[in-house]
């Protein structure tokens, strides 16, 4: 059986510590539940209980202009928020109208053999995001690298809001 394991990269400093999260526990609420339902499936459990949730550790507004992204922060300053943020140049993005950026998340996530890991958007959270978090997979144990969360922005003049705790991506 493949071990996963993750830690921080580089140097955190505490208010960024948000560890990531098994999906809660479905409960049955039905007193008449058989036992045959979809929570009972071996495939969907299999599925559901191989999610971590990753959250936004900071507050943080992005705003899509026509010269870029400017991102700010109530928690922490614009020179700390800069070295947690990759922007991306115009050769980079594939339409100049839906600008992207990532967010350092600074998690490394390992296996003792290969092991697919796949990022997906928070799908199962309300608060599902207008544009585009960017998806991937890779094997993390030949491919070691910290993560990052990516988002496309649909068009220029869009804001995102994100609040200390959110999912940002499974």
């Amino acid at each position: 059986m493949t071990t996963v394991g993750w830690c921080w990269t580089g140097p955190i400093p505490e208010l960024l510590i948000l560890e990531p999260e098994k999906l809660p526990k479905l409960t049955v609420k039905n007193k008449d539940y058989n036992k045959r339902g979809v929570i009972d499936c071996p495939s969907f459990a299999s599925w559901y209980n191989s999610y971590y949730v990753l959250k936004s550790p900071v507050n943080f507004t992005a705003i899509s202009t026509k010269d870029g992204i400017e991102i700010n922060s109530d928690e922490v300053d614009t020179q700390h928020l800069q070295s947690l943020v990759t922007f991306h140049n115009n050769n980079d993005m594939y339409d100049l109208n839906k600008p992207m950026f990532q967010f350092n998340l600074r998690y490394l996530f390992i296996a003792d053999e290969p092991c697919l890991m796949e990022i997906t958007p928070p799908f199962l959270h309300r608060n599902s995001y207008k544009d585009g978090v960017v998806g991937g997979s890779f094997n993390i144990h030949s491919w070691v690298r910290s993560i990052s969360w990516g988002y496309v922005f649909n068009k220029i003049g869009e804001t995102l809001e994100i609040k200390r705790g959110d999912p940002l991506c499974y």
